[in-house]
């Protein structure tokens, strides 16, 4: 966690309540906030945090602002506006030797993302990448530790995307998160395109296929906010509707 760039965010956006801190630790403002900061995270999980703040001596602050449903409010696009994004390269995440990430993506000094990159001039791809969460990143280490700090990680090459949020050394699952589905046959990958898919108990699922060069095809599809794999998915010939046969 960059403390540095936390508190400057505090200060500039929340100065009375800052003032406010200020007037009770005296010399001692920062480090009592960090110390507050970091024990929150490890009680509520970061994010909780992002999302509703801490509480430091009676004093309320936000840790971020989220973007306005509308612009009526001048106050909170000023608020939105003081958020900053910092994407950080190269950082060492371990006392205990110089192994390092390639990414860190951080919103007000919290860390949020870690993308691990890969490209097929070094001979690696995303496999190697996963392979390195497995058995090179060590899930006690502080930034990896589920809720706690970094929230997903991402393995990254020219053509594919993968994350996870939980590191489980050899176990860890990764799921794609591509543009390109590459779960189906070569010869049917193409652009994404959205399909409303009914199944059969009625209810309606967003999904993204690879096309219809063939009657069943991989996909992904979305329930609600909750993104699930679909093993295949079965169109009727003429019919612009299909039907999940099976989930992994």
């Amino acid at each position: 966690m960059a403390k540095r760039a936390v508190l400057s965010f505090v200060e500039e956006s929340q100065p009375k309540e800052w003032a406010k801190l200020k007037a009770f630790y005296k010399e001692d403002t920062e480090n009592k906030f960090i110390q507050r900061l970091f024990k929150e995270l490890d009680l509520r999980g970061m994010l909780d945090v992002i999302r509703h703040g801490i509480t430091d001596s009676g004093i309320k602050f936000r840790l971020a602002y989220f973007k306005p449903d509308s612009k009526l409010n001048p106050d909170t696009l000023t608020q939105y506006n003081c958020n900053r994004l910092y994407v950080t390269r190269q950082v060492y995440f371990s006392s205990k030797n110089s192994k390092s990430i390639d990414l860190l993506l951080s919103l007000n000094g919290l860390p949020v993302a870690i993308i691990e990159l890969k490209n097929h001039f070094t001979g690696q791809r995303v496999r190697e990448a996963i392979e390195q969460y497995r058995t090179s990143r060590d899930p006690k280490e502080l930034l990896f530790q589920f809720k706690k700090r970094a929230l997903v990680h991402f393995t990254v090459d020219p053509d594919e995307v993968y994350f996870t949020t939980k590191l489980e050394s050899s176990v860890t699952r990764f799921f794609p998160f591509n543009r390109i589905i590459t779960m189906a046959p070569a010869i049917l990958r193409q652009k994404i395109t959205p399909l409303t898919v009914p199944l059969i108990s009625g209810k309606k699922f967003s999904a993204w296929t690879v096309g219809w060069k063939s009657s069943v095809v991989s996909c992904i599809f979305r329930k609600k906010n909750t993104w699930l794999m679909g093993k295949s998915i079965t169109k009727k010939p003429g019919s612009s509707r299909a039907f999940i046969s099976s989930t992994w």
